[in-house]
């Protein structure tokens, strides 16, 4: 059984549809892959980062979209990670029961790939 099933109930069917289009156009990168942990970046508008990993035949997730507020399984990105999950057979550990699987939260920042600020202009430069 896919995990994306087994976890389908977490999810709102809008989240579903969009993640849904974010796996068939391909915007799913794979950054890091185990068997405990799978790092993706989800291209949108904005490149997002999601983080799923297993433990005790639990999973968790985080993305560094504004839908985490609402809980993982609001996120379109979350979802079309697992959608990519299943195709390329990752988490193996989680395909051996077809029984309802709960989404956990992890708290993960984004990665830090800002530019360097310009310097401020001292007060009362006339420059």
């Amino acid at each position: 059984m896919s995990v994306a099933d087994r976890v389908a109930r977490s999810f709102p069917p809008l989240a579903c549809v969009r993640g849904y289009r974010y796996f068939l156009r391909k915007r799913v990168d794979f950054v890091s892959v185990s068997e405990s942990a799978i790092e993706a970046d989800v291209k949108g508008k904005r490149t997002l980062h999601v983080v799923l990993r297993v433990a005790g035949g639990c999973l968790s997730s985080a993305c560094t979209c504004s839908a985490k507020i609402l809980g993982p399984a609001a996120c379109r990105h979350v979802w079309a990670t697992l959608l990519e999950i299943d195709r390329r057979g990752a988490f193996e550990s989680l395909r051996v029961t077809e029984r309802a699987l709960a989404l956990g939260v992890i708290d993960v920042k984004a990665p830090t790939a800002r530019r360097p600020r310009a310097p401020r202009k001292a007060r009362g430069d006339a420059t």
